[in-house]
Protein backbone atom coordinates (compact mmCIF):
# COMPACT_ATOMS: atom_id res chain seq x y z
CA UNK A 1 0.00 0.00 0.00
CA UNK A 2 1.19 3.69 -0.78
CA UNK A 3 2.15 5.82 2.12
CA UNK A 4 1.82 9.15 -0.40
CA UNK A 5 1.65 12.20 2.04
CA UNK A 6 1.00 14.40 -1.20
CA UNK A 7 -1.79 12.05 -2.41
CA UNK A 8 -3.45 12.26 0.99
CA UNK A 9 -3.45 16.02 1.28
CA UNK A 10 -5.17 16.83 -2.24
CA UNK A 11 -7.47 13.95 -0.66
CA UNK A 12 -7.96 15.47 2.44
CA UNK A 13 -10.36 18.82 2.80
CA UNK A 14 -8.63 21.74 4.16
CA UNK A 15 -11.29 21.37 7.21
CA UNK A 16 -10.94 17.53 7.37
CA UNK A 17 -11.42 15.70 10.64
CA UNK A 18 -10.22 12.11 11.61
CA UNK A 19 -11.57 10.33 14.30
CA UNK A 20 -9.54 7.22 15.13
CA UNK A 21 -8.05 5.52 18.60
CA UNK A 22 -10.29 7.73 20.89
CA UNK A 23 -8.84 11.61 18.98
CA UNK A 24 -9.97 14.00 16.76
CA UNK A 25 -7.22 15.26 14.79
CA UNK A 26 -7.42 17.89 11.93
CA UNK A 27 -5.70 17.22 9.05
CA UNK A 28 -2.58 18.34 9.54
CA UNK A 29 -2.53 16.76 12.47
CA UNK A 30 -3.37 13.44 11.01
CA UNK A 31 -0.31 13.75 8.23
CA UNK A 32 2.03 14.76 10.45
CA UNK A 33 1.99 11.70 12.59
CA UNK A 34 -0.71 8.91 12.44
CA UNK A 35 -0.61 8.73 8.60
CA UNK A 36 2.50 6.78 8.59
CA UNK A 37 1.60 5.17 11.16
CA UNK A 38 -1.57 3.90 9.74
CA UNK A 39 0.11 3.26 6.35
CA UNK A 40 2.46 0.71 8.13
CA UNK A 41 -0.35 -1.25 10.18
CA UNK A 42 -2.27 -1.06 6.35
CA UNK A 43 1.09 -2.57 4.46
CA UNK A 44 1.48 -5.35 6.74
CA UNK A 45 -2.00 -6.56 7.40
CA UNK A 46 -4.72 -8.32 5.44
CA UNK A 47 -8.06 -6.77 4.21
CA UNK A 48 -11.31 -7.98 2.61
CA UNK A 49 -14.20 -5.91 2.74
CA UNK A 50 -17.13 -8.00 3.76
CA UNK A 51 -19.59 -4.92 2.97
CA UNK A 52 -19.62 -1.16 1.74
CA UNK A 53 -22.56 1.03 1.28
CA UNK A 54 -22.29 4.47 -0.32
CA UNK A 55 -24.61 7.13 0.12
CA UNK A 56 -25.43 10.23 -2.15
CA UNK A 57 -27.18 13.63 -1.24
CA UNK A 58 -26.47 16.63 -3.40
CA UNK A 59 -23.06 17.24 -2.67
CA UNK A 60 -22.24 14.77 0.30
CA UNK A 61 -21.72 11.27 -0.42
CA UNK A 62 -21.27 8.60 2.81
CA UNK A 63 -19.39 5.54 2.93
CA UNK A 64 -19.94 2.80 5.30
CA UNK A 65 -16.83 -0.18 5.21
CA UNK A 66 -16.67 -3.00 6.76
CA UNK A 67 -13.41 -5.47 6.51
CA UNK A 68 -11.91 -8.27 7.74
CA UNK A 69 -8.45 -7.03 8.90
CA UNK A 70 -6.02 -10.09 9.87
CA UNK A 71 -1.86 -10.68 10.35
CA UNK A 72 0.79 -10.19 12.55
CA UNK A 73 1.70 -6.46 13.40
CA UNK A 74 4.97 -5.76 15.87
CA UNK A 75 5.00 -8.90 17.01
CA UNK A 76 0.99 -9.22 17.70
CA UNK A 77 -1.24 -11.64 15.54
CA UNK A 78 -4.62 -9.75 14.72
CA UNK A 79 -8.06 -11.02 13.15
CA UNK A 80 -10.48 -7.59 13.12
CA UNK A 81 -13.08 -6.60 12.54
CA UNK A 82 -12.59 -2.91 11.18
CA UNK A 83 -15.44 -0.21 10.11
CA UNK A 84 -14.52 2.80 8.51
CA UNK A 85 -17.44 5.74 7.71
CA UNK A 86 -15.82 8.52 5.24
CA UNK A 87 -17.78 11.73 4.00
CA UNK A 88 -17.17 12.90 1.16
CA UNK A 89 -17.75 16.32 0.01
CA UNK A 90 -17.89 17.48 -3.57
CA UNK A 91 -16.00 21.04 -3.19
CA UNK A 92 -14.88 23.28 -6.90
CA UNK A 93 -16.02 20.06 -9.18
CA UNK A 94 -13.68 17.40 -6.75
CA UNK A 95 -14.28 15.21 -4.08
CA UNK A 96 -12.39 15.85 -0.93
CA UNK A 97 -12.42 13.94 2.25
CA UNK A 98 -14.21 15.67 5.00
CA UNK A 99 -14.71 13.30 7.72
CA UNK A 100 -13.29 10.00 8.58
CA UNK A 101 -13.86 7.29 11.91
CA UNK A 102 -12.19 4.31 12.27
CA UNK A 103 -12.64 1.87 14.42
CA UNK A 104 -11.86 -2.00 15.10
CA UNK A 105 -12.51 -4.90 17.69
CA UNK A 106 -11.41 -8.45 17.75
CA UNK A 107 -13.20 -11.25 15.88
CA UNK A 108 -11.73 -13.64 18.67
Amino acid sequence: MENDVTKARQLLSDSARILEGGNIETKEQYLSHHFHSDGKFLSAMNQEVDSQTITFKDNTAWVSTQTHTWGTYNDRKLDLNSLELAVLQKIDGSWKLSALHWSSASRN
